[in-house]
């Protein structure tokens, strides 16, 4: 299932980039590229809604479908 979800990325001093998912709390990835950071955010979000629609802190059926 695919969601559609605001992501940040901010480049980091010492270099590589920090990437967070503002809606999620503690959704947040590094990578030493933009794409690699937008990966690692994606897979900790998708990783974090799947664990709180199997615990029940929320319904997948009424979630957004779009691209993450």
């Amino acid at each position: 299932m695919k969601y559609k979800l605001p992501i940040e990325v901010d480049s980091l001093a010492e270099g590589g980039f920090f990437s967070v998912c503002p809606i999620l709390q503690g959704c947040q990835a590094e990578g030493e590229t933009i794409a690699e950071a937008l990966e690692n955010v994606q897979d900790v979000a998708r990783n974090f809604i799947e664990l709180m629609a199997e615990v029940g802190v929320i319904n997948l059926r009424y979630a957004v479908v779009g691209q993450i």
